[in-house]
């Protein structure tokens, strides 16, 4: 793929956040197309560093020349999100002082045809963020019709056991081999329930891709670390696209900032001492950035920032 075309979602107000500085050290857990790692360089500069990962051998190619103006301010790996804290440990880049991650899936992903992201056009049923491991297809496959009802129902489809007993018995049938396949199948068994306006493909989609690339588990994995990484006053970042993603980055949000929940016969007796708190409200894109670019309109933005360090919890 020779370019990378992507909208960068809520840029002024997620490098906002961070409170970029100079000789401050940043990650950037997602660059994708670099769009918030070079604003947040050029806010910081001359002396703030970044640390930039993404999965995506593309994107990571792209992030280089597009960065390269910053020189040695920029270390880019090709690593998932979720493996923040080795990589960070490996450079010996920590603690630092700001972390973003934006999940979304980048315009190049979707608008690549082969990459079997989108139900628009025909293409191999694959779904792969980094070309490793086996594809959306090879998933079909692999698994037992009651995990594709588990797959589907965690992606809040509606008729996950209708969806899944017709995927599988089609797929047995040699008749799911494209992604114009399995939309054609989305639309047959769940036409009649998918609210008007909806394509009937949309979240089952998503949900199949969700689980090829493992993303909730590696937004969990990327939550239970990162924090570790923030100095004092540090923030940490985190864009989301769909509810399940931001259910997750919320509860995580509300532990670490108000304690965990306790039984009402506990609680009186309980104290806890947050070690971060919340930053703000949620933030969404305006309805100018949404005109510009329809595809943040779902994207939400919620932070939070280290106030004290983790072993005062326990003093």
């Amino acid at each position: 793929m020779s370019e990378f075309s992507h909208q960068t979602v809520l840029l002024e107000e997620a490098v906002a956040l961070l409170n970029p500085k100079s000789n401050g050290r940043y990650i950037d857990g997602t660059v994708g197309g670099a769009g918030h790692a070079k604003h947040l360089l050029s806010l910081s500069s001359p002396n703030s560093r970044l640390l930039a990962l993404d999965r995506d051998p593309n994107a990571v190619r792209v992030a280089k020349k597009r960065l390269s103006s910053f020189g040695d301010r920029v270390l880019i790996q090709q690593a998932h999100f979720s493996s923040i804290s080795t990589v960070a440990k490996k450079f010996n880049f920590q603690p630092v002082d700001g972390i973003l991650v934006d999940l979304g899936v980048s315009s190049p992903q979707i608008d690549t045809p082969e990459r079997g992201f989108s139900y628009r056009t025909n293409a191999p049923l694959d779904m792969r963020m980094d070309e490793k491991g086996e594809t959306a297809e090879e998933l079909i496959g692999r698994v037992d019709e009651k995990t594709l009802v588990r797959i589907f129902r965690e992606g809040e489809v509606r008729g996950a056991h209708r969806l899944a007993r017709a995927l599988k018995n089609d797929h047995s049938l040699g008749l799911i081999n494209s992604t114009k396949d399995f939309a054609s199948l989305c639309e047959r068994v769940l036409r009649k329930q998918t609210r008007k306006g909806t394509n009937a493909a949309t979240l089952p989609f998503q949900a199949l891709r969700i689980a090829v690339n493992d993303e909730l588990g590696e937004l969990r994995r990327f939550l239970k670390t990162a924090k570790n990484l923030l100095r004092v006053n540090g923030v940490l970042a985190v864009i989301s696209f769909h509810s399940l993603e931001d259910r997750i980055v919320k509860k995580a949000f509300l532990e670490w900032s108000i304690g965990p929940k306790l039984p009402r016969e506990v609680q009186a007796y309980a104290s806890y001492s947050p070690t971060f708190e919340r930053i703000g409200k949620l933030i969404r894109p305006t309805e100018k950035e949404i005109a510009h670019n329809p595809r943040s309109r779902s994207a939400k933005l919620r932070a939070i920032r280290r106030i004290k360090e983790e072993k005062e919890e326990n003093a």
